[in-house]
């Protein structure tokens, strides 16, 4: 098999050895980094959900994790 016909899968257990970062392995296998990290962090489960990316999304405009509401 050749470098550039790698599954996801083979790339993920690749970045989990420890060897090469997301970049590394993008430029190695001409692959976005980012879509690397995104399948590793869908394996590990620790990818969020669209909702709680809005979520953070609004935390991040309003600057604080707590709104108050003050219309009585």
């Amino acid at each position: 098999m050749s470098q550039k016909r790698k599954t996801k899968e083979e790339i993920v257990a690749e970045y989990l050895t420890g060897n090469y970062t997301y970049r590394e392995l993008g430029l190695k296998y001409d692959i976005p980094f980012r879509s690397i990290c995104d399948w590793v962090l869908e394996y590990q489960g620790r990818k969020p959900s669209w909702r709680e990316k809005m979520k953070r999304k609004r935390e991040k405009e309003t600057g604080s994790k707590f709104q108050i509401n003050n219309n009585f």
